[in-house]
């Protein structure tokens, strides 16, 4: 997997050489009036699924992989965490913010057609799947790695909390049981995906599960668990505010995305 910096780099390098700025100034200005929903499914992780999924398009030799860094860009407008083990129902606002968004930018009717079909539930169940739904959805996963696995059962406990509920994952064992529960419900579709380089996402399973059992070896209870969650929660921040200044947003402007 690339560092952060590496996929800042390629991020920036592509924008700017396929004049882009306007579209990722769209998300982010969206984002500034309605904040990212939960840590870790924000502007770096899309960043970094738009780079896997252009390099993902052009190793499968997708007959425009631009348009597939702008699927990864807008897959994620709006991604909760609420404790549901990954399941929590996305979709259809997604979906609708997403028109809102890309609405003054007069996008391709096709591109806008895939994307939707592609964030969608509907291509997993077909016997031959879109190949730019397969192509994002494994960009996705190629990022998928044991601290997005933290941010989601920090973010997850948060909201748990502020909402007077029992939180979801109070040790990493909670943590491994929620991501093999997520994992699940995707083996039979991993099995129907048929385009090159779709080991990614089962190499970042195997590292997500080790990283949760290194976890409970050490702290079996969870007794500093939640702490270990809320310093994982300030590397994202730090990530977050890197990769927002990069593009240049004011402090202002990051403030208001990550809601600080």
């Amino acid at each position: 997997m690339k560092t952060d910096a590496e996929y800042l780099v390629k991020a920036l390098d592509f924008v700017e050489n396929h004049d882009l700025g306007k579209h990722v100034n769209a998300l982010l200005d969206y984002w500034e009036e309605n904040p990212i929903s939960s840590l870790g499914h924000g502007f770096g992780h899309v960043m970094e699924v738009a780079v896997e999924a252009y390099e993902l398009a052009v190793i499968n030799k997708y007959k425009n992989p631009k348009l597939l860094f702008l699927a990864g860009l807008f897959h994620d407008v709006y991604r909760p965490a609420k404790g549901e083990d990954g399941s929590e129902e996305h979709h259809w606002e997604s979906l609708r913010q997403l028109e809102e968004i890309l609405k003054p930018l007069n996008v391709e009717p096709e591109f806008l057609t895939n994307l939707k079909f592609a964030i969608s539930d509907d291509w997993k169940v077909e016997k031959n799947p879109s190949e730019f739904a397969q192509i994002l959805f494994v960009g996705d996963k190629a990022v998928l790695h044991s601290r997005m696995a933290d941010a989601y059962a920090w973010a997850s406990n948060t909201y748990c909390l502020k909402n007077n509920k029992p939180i979801a994952y109070p040790t990493p064992l909670h943590t491994m049981r929620g991501y093999v529960h997520y994992m699940n419900k995707v083996w039979d579709l991993i099995f129907n995906l048929n385009i090159v380089g779709k080991e990614k996402l089962i190499f970042n399973f195997v590292d997500i599960v080790n990283h949760c059992q290194r976890m409970y070896l050490y702290d079996p209870e969870g007794k500093n668990y939640q702490n270990y969650l809320e310093t994982v929660a300030d590397m994202y921040r730090e990530k977050e505010t890197k990769y927002l200044e990069a593009f240049g947003r004011s402090k202002e402007s990051i403030k208001k995305i990550i809601h600080e």
